[in-house]
């Protein structure tokens, strides 16, 4: 028998804007710091991120919101080989501004057009998104994606203006004003998609 405190209606996924960094691995044998000659871009991500973005993993897992060890890492094979030479990585640890993030997994870097016209040909490495802050990073959000089941007109936008601090049930029924600066945009694409 399960509890019902602990199930969710909706699922949600974030991700930060990209941030270009220095990646550091420390020479077991001589304890030397060597840093890789290529840039690598780090995103944090947060709740069902890998859910919603299924990248193809080569190995090891995804990173997952209930992790106790924040910092654990998601590297694309690209940023595997410019950091370790081999995308058998897993468990091996580097280096971004004096932290040490162990590799959890490693994944396939996508290749289709909307991606690459979107994200920079630079490797990638997903972190949990809470401690790009920690780390002195940005941590401004690029993307806030939900499912929200829509029983009734307006009743999952409702729950997503309520998530950025407006109250739906305040006077106005028309919140436009009060979406209007917001410093984010909604997107609804219920229509893009059908039952099936």
């Amino acid at each position: 028998q399960s509890s019902s405190e602990d199930v969710s209606v909706w699922t949600k996924a974030s991700a930060s804007v990209m941030t270009p960094v220095k990646v550091s691995v420390q020479d077991e044998y001589t304890g030397k710091t060597n840093y890789c000659q290529t840039q690598q871009n780090i995103m944090g991500v947060s709740d069902d991120f890998f859910e919603f973005h299924p990248l193809e993993l080569i190995s090891g897992n995804y990173i997952y919101p209930g992790e106790i060890n924040r910092r654990r890492a998601v590297l694309d094979e690209n940023a595997a080989w410019q950091i370790f030479s081999s995308s058998d990585v897993i468990g091996m640890e580097f280096q971004i501004y004096n932290t040490v993030f162990e590799v959890a997994g490693v994944v396939r870097a996508e290749d289709n057009k909307v991606v690459s016209d979107v994200y920079p040909a630079f490797p990638m490495i997903y972190v949990h998104y809470d401690i790009l802050e920690e780390i002195g990073l940005d941590s401004f959000l690029m993307c806030y994606e939900a499912v929200v089941p829509d029983p009734v007109s307006n009743y999952a936008k409702n729950i997503i203006l309520e998530f950025f601090g407006i109250n739906t049930m305040a006077e106005a029924e028309d919140n436009s004003e009060q979406e209007s600066t917001l410093p984010v945009i909604i997107v609804d694409n219920t229509n893009r998609y059908s039952v099936s």
